[in-house]
């Protein structure tokens, strides 16, 4: 197996106004795909996905990278008879990592799967669900939620009612809690993709059921799993994420099926109050499009993420306000379709996904796209590793706590197909290369962009080796007002956000302390 990382490396990229921090790949001969990332309290990146062994078969994948792109170590599954296991979600929850999946399983069928780790890679404990009358299960999302109990979102397959949408919570421990199934009328194809656990302490999940056909659906629980409620749309519709505002109400992304066709969609976005009373709908009118992706910002507004077109698909990023009005429409000119989007600590928008210069038969690109929250591209980051490469997608985003952009997926070449890819990027526009200039020799150094500070500023930091080492921010009077970073760090560069709001204008210092130098800053705050 080949472990690769590439620091500051441009090789078939395209980048407008940032710079790539690192990629790492993982895999052999075969497909292998990362399928979703979380950026841990520990300041670690976990990314969960399917690995491919000629002795296994796809085996259930988790790997763990610092924040410097340096693999820290890498966790597989293989269920019976080496058939297909694969992960497709993970969460970091007090302390430890929650992996969904499936998994093959003593009785020849596939289950649905949550195994639990520890940061350091051990294996704490594998869930499956077991019952006499399914033969299929999966899982698409799993949570940990603030009552300290995991729920994850699925669905199975049954023999006699097909395959159905169910919710399962679990104990920290690893004891399964309840487990809740819904069939559709028809009996034939249900699936639970999203869900939530709101401030009111209730589960909301979304999906569809299946009459004569897809229809968009949200059906909220008890934490106990007792039944609330259930909201249905249209038909010819699905629902594909949900979130909780903060004004006690949910947003709910998905399709509306063009003309009750499969072939074409819309977008679709729906809020309801928390006791399942629809507010208002929203679906675009202009040419076909489709969501594979939802976010609601802190801003108020909800981002929608997919594709826009009749029979060339072109990226989209569209959004509505809180209250269903159109904002603006986002369409990149060379074709391809985004995976995920979210809101960034830093106001903008990041979706990623593919693209691609030639319609049908050209290579792909590892895409990732940010936006001003006002619709305007602030760049385009395009990874393509060798020419002619099929495989290169980005499926996962994420921001990190240390301001940095991190996504995750696949990157294609010749000698070894597909491989597990996490990439780090720097989302503020400024080249890599100046911000380290001044963090290459010897020792513990410190740098902050700029120094003089409107509203926030990146502080960059490097350690030479491995230490504890404090981060703090000083008013002129010599008082603590933030402890921004205490622990022991690995080598390497670090970045952390500095976000002013709450601070007063005025002179500050930042305080770097090692254990064996320290190094200060003056900063100045204007607003």
């Amino acid at each position: 197996m080949k472990r690769i990382l590439l620091l500051l490396s441009f090789l078939s990229t395209i980048c407008f106004g940032q710079i790539e921090r690192w990629v790492y790949r993982y895999g052999g001969i075969g497909t292998d795909e990362a399928h979703s990332l979380v950026y841990g309290a520990d300041g670690n990146l976990y990314a969960a996905g399917v690995s491919w062994s000629n002795s296994t078969g796809n085996d259930f994948t988790v790997i763990s990278l610092s924040n410097s792109g340096t693999e820290r170590w890498v966790y597989k599954y293989n269920g019976l008879l080496n058939y297909n296991d694969q992960a497709s979600t993970i969460v970091y929850g007090n302390g430890n990592i929650y992996v969904g999946g499936s998994s093959y399983g003593s009785d020849t069928i596939n289950h649905l799967t949550v195994i639990s780790l520890t940061p350091d890679g051990t294996e704490r404990w594998i869930y499956k669900f077991h019952s006499p009358t399914t033969i299929d299960g999966y899982a698409k999302q799993i949570i940990y939620a603030p009552d300290g109990n995991i729920y994850v979102v699925g669905a199975i397959k049954k023999i006699s009612t097909g395959y159905d949408i169910i919710v399962i919570s679990l104990t920290e421990g690893g004891a399964q809690r309840w487990v809740y199934t819904y069939t559709g009328p028809s009996q034939w194809q249900d699936c639970g993709n999203s869900i939530i656990y709101g401030v009111d302490e209730n589960i909301y999940i979304a999906g569809f059921i299946t009459d004569y056909t897809e229809t968009f659906t949200v059906i909220s629980l008890t934490n106990s799993g007792a039944f609330r409620w259930m909201y249905q749309y249209s038909y010819w519709s699905d629902a594909l994420c949900i979130a909780y505002g903060p004004d006690n109400n949910l947003y709910a992304v998905g399709n509306f099926l063009y003309g009750g066709q499969m072939v074409y969609s819309e977008p679709l976005a729906i809020s309801l109050n928390n006791s399942g009373i629809e507010r208002w709908v929203y679906t675009s009118t202009t040419s076909p499009a489709g969501s594979t992706s939802g976010v609601l910002g802190a801003d108020g507004n909800i981002y929608l993420a997919g594709s826009y077109g009749w029979d060339i698909p072109f990226l989209l990023v569209e959004t509505v306000s809180d209250s269903g009005d159109f904002r603006w429409r986002y369409i990149d000119t060379t074709w391809g379709y985004a995976k995920s989007i979210i809101y960034g600590n830093d106001g903008n928008i990041y979706a990623c996904g593919l693209t691609s210069d030639t319609w049908q038969g050209g290579e792909t690109y590892f895409t990732v796209v940010s936006l001003t929250n006002l619709g305007g591209q602030r760049w385009m980051y395009r990874k393509n590793l060798v020419p002619e490469s099929y495989w290169d997608i980005a499926n996962s985003i994420v921001y990190g706590l240390d301001g940095n952009i991190y996504a995750a997926g696949q990157t294609g070449d010749s000698i070894t197909g597909s491989d597990f890819t996490v990439v780090s990027l720097n989302p503020t526009g400024i080249e890599e290369d100046k911000i380290s200039s001044a963090l290459k020799n010897r020792g513990l150094k410190l740098d902050v962009l700029p120094n003089i500070i409107t509203r926030n500023a990146l502080i960059h930091y490097a350690l030479e080796k491995r230490e504890h080492i404090g981060l703090a921010l000083y008013d002129i009077l010599g008082r603590l007002v933030a402890q921004i970073a205490d622990g022991i760090f690995e080598p390497g560069i670090y970045t952390h956000r500095l976000n002013t709001d709450e601070l007063s204008c005025g002179i500050y210092f930042l305080v770097l302390r090692g254990e064996k130098d320290i190094k200060t800053q003056k900063i100045m705050i204007i607003k």
